[in-house]
């Protein structure tokens, strides 16, 4: 999945999990620990897909471009008076 939903992602690891269940791999505790990991996984993706589908603000679009071509001029202005 190059871009999953989180439905996606919890389908597949509770279809993952079924079958550590029916082989008999995991026990009670071990299930448990599997659904805190996926239910902190989902969270993960949802916080991400959030954060992706609001735009910066203005301030962020300004100062940071800004901020780092200050910083690239110093960067210049040090190494020429060290004389490389």
């Amino acid at each position: 999945m190059s871009e999953p939903s989180v439905q996606q992602v919890k389908q597949a690891l509770a279809q993952r999990q079924r079958n550590l269940v029916e082989q008999d791999l995991v026990d009670t505790y071990q299930r448990s620990d599997l659904n805190h990991v996926q239910q902190q996984l989902t969270r993960a993706i949802g916080g991400i897909k959030r954060i992706r589908s609001k735009p910066l603000p203005v301030s962020s679009t300004i100062c940071i471009p800004s901020l780092s071509w200050v910083y690239g001029y110093l960067v210049f202005l040090k190494l020429d008076s060290v004389g490389l």
